[in-house]
């Protein structure tokens, strides 16, 4: 039909075209009357467009006509529409409704929206009942109510982002809007794969589509293979066999609801299975990733584990996955019938933006049937209850009880002592800081565990033009922890140097800051010592000895001399260990 088929109407005009008999008589006036009436037709000539005012489709005959439609219960009106293109469409209406009938993942399938829409334009609005929740890239069709397609696209959020995975629930209302070249997702979920921990379902409590699955996580059991991130692109982890999950309301340490894997034995591939959170936790490069968590098992002996996987991406494509970190195990010394706070950390690659947090609940060729629960997991330094330190130099060891499943271990090492000054106008350098490093350690016993131990001594302060002594490392179970000693201040002559802050060995490792120096300044009075992770190093001194360290791990100051007089620069402090755990 042309568009202009409604302009095509001339104007109207009354034809009479019955006449009377020339030689017409009537006998009665009542005849007269009857018969002229009989004898007038008229009618309007040319073609116009009436309204249809129904409940029902109007008969193809009447499709150049505007359709009122009417509700056939209330009578209320519904809309004004137009038959184009093969279907009758609801004039100036850019809001629509409809439902997911779709039984496909990352597949949605619209038969028929109300009101009905037939083209697309931009602007154009849907409020679309979900019948699942997506895992990644999402199709959607919209048809027409006849069977055509009128939209068959992928959709898209924040422009042009693919959807991830948990960007809405089932059953949940999607709100899609065309711009014209993308059907964008105007609400995704706060919480989704796109986003970082803010409410992330991290007690696992929200399970709205009612799964047994916690909302923002996916569980993966009975050798189900995760895929990675592209397929062979990702690290492909097989879940044990045999596995199972539950959300468990009758066990939680936080909230109302846990995960629980229950794992089985038998081969080498037997076990529970592990969960992850669905979408992309933020991270920087190089930087340490530490969290906690809650665990109960009803045996002690059930292999878990925690770790890490790394992305460079969120868009989910091959290529994005970097390496996995395992970064917590207990295979011998699981809390039975308890809950136990664990925490762990891992330093993120270089080229790493994001990762996500896997728990294994009975890792294959678990060796003991039984029950393993997580639960409260929480993103950032791990907060412990209880702290122990020692601070006595030299050797020894310590008992942990076997109450204590894990310790988290920090070790100064000792301060460098500041150079002595040599009786001329310039200043010496301050000691280097004892570097820091910090590892948890889960003990491997189920009875009380014997760790040896060193607390470095701070350095002594050069006297006389020396250099002042290193300070000394301080050692936790031989090697699995150790914050190295900071170095000495060298004297004066043209401008002493600082000692070098000590580095260390473990998970997290910060170097002790280096000693001051004066930079070959005759004047300057810069000297100081090192700085530890606890604390300020000793200050410079004028004319008297430099001074000493004060807190744990700090270097000593060094001295200037405005005369031929020498002094000796200040000493380093001791190192310390800190022992954080959980009872």
């Amino acid at each position: 039909m042309s568009c202009n088929a409604y302009n095509e109407n001339n104007s109207p005009y009354l034809e009479i075209s019955g006449v009377l008999p020339d030689d017409y008589c009537f006998t009665t006036a009542q005849q007269f009357a009857t018969d002229l009436v009989a004898a007038i037709q008229a009618r309007m000539s040319g073609k116009f467009s009436t309204f249809i005012i129904s409940d029902s489709e109007p008969a193809s005959s009447d499709r150049d006509k505007l359709w009122v439609h009417v509700d056939s219960a209330t009578c209320q009106p519904v809309g004004i529409k137009l038959y184009y293109n093969g279907v009758w469409t609801t004039i100036g209406v850019d809001k629509f409704w409809g439902t997911d009938t779709s039984i496909t993942a990352n597949v949605i399938t619209v038969t028929s929206t109300f009101p009905q829409v037939s083209f697309q334009k931009a602007g154009q609005t849907f409020f679309i009942k979900a019948n699942g929740a997506p895992t990644g890239p999402t199709t959607i069709t919209i048809k027409d109510g006849s069977g055509n397609n009128i939209y068959n696209t992928t959709i898209k959020k924040y422009g042009s982002q693919d959807l991830q995975g948990l960007e809405y629930l089932s059953g949940s209302i999607l709100i899609l809007h065309w711009d014209g070249t993308n059907l964008q997702l105007v609400n995704p979920r706060p919480n989704s794969s796109a986003n970082t921990t803010g409410g992330a379902n991290l007690s696992f409590e929200s399970d709205l589509n009612s799964d047994g699955i916690p909302d923002d996580w996916s569980v993966y059991t009975a050798g189900a293979v995760y895929p990675g991130n592209g397929g062979s692109g990702g690290d492909n982890a097989t879940a044990p066999t045999g596995g199972s999950s539950t959300l468990d309301s009758s066990q939680s340490v936080h909230g109302g609801k846990s995960i629980k894997f229950h794992a089985v034995n038998g081969g080498v591939t037997a076990g529970g299975g592990f969960i992850q959170n669905a979408g992309y936790l933020e991270c920087d490069a190089g930087k340490p990733v530490e969290f906690s968590f809650f665990v109960r098992a009803s045996a002690a002996d059930l292999k878990n584990k925690a770790q890490i996987i790394w992305y460079s991406s969120n868009a989910n494509s091959p290529g994005d996955y970097i390496s996995t970190t395992t970064v917590w195990t207990n295979a011998t010394n699981n809390a039975v019938g308890q809950w136990y706070k664990y925490g762990a950390v891992g330093i993120a690659p270089s080229n790493a933006k994001f990762y996500r947090i896997r728990l294994w609940g009975g890792e294959a060729n678990n060796p003991t049937i039984g029950d393993v629960w997580f639960d409260d997991v929480r993103i950032g330094p791990v907060e412990f209850p209880y702290s122990y330190q020692l601070t006595n130099t030299g050797s020894g060891s310590i008992t942990t009880p076997s109450s204590v499943k894990q310790i988290k271990v920090k070790c100064v090492g000792g301060g460098g002592g500041g150079g002595g000054g040599n009786g001329i106008t310039a200043a010496s350098g301050g000691g280097g800081a004892g570097g820091t490093a910090i590892s948890y350690l889960t003990p491997p016993l189920t009875t009380q565990n014997v760790y040896p131990y060193s607390v470095g001594a701070g350095g002594a302060g050069g006297l006389s033009n020396t250099t002042g002594s290193a300070g000394s490392n301080t050692t936790f179970n031989t090697t699995d922890v150790i914050g190295n000693g900071g170095g000495g201040g060298v004297p004066g002559g043209a401008g002493g140097a600082g000692g070098a802050g000590g580095t260390g060995t473990g998970t997290l490792v910060y170097a002790g800051e280096d000693g001051w120096s004066n930079g070959g300044n005759a004047t300057a009075d810069v000297s100081n010592g090192g700085s530890s992770t606890l604390g300020g190093g000793g200050g410079s001194k004028l004319n008297a000895a430099g001074g000493n360290a004060s807190n744990y791990g700090g270097g000593g100051g060094g001295t200037r001399s405005s005369t031929p007089s020498t002094y000796l620069g200040g000493a380093g402090s001791q190192g310390v260990i800190i022992i954080y755990y959980w009872a």
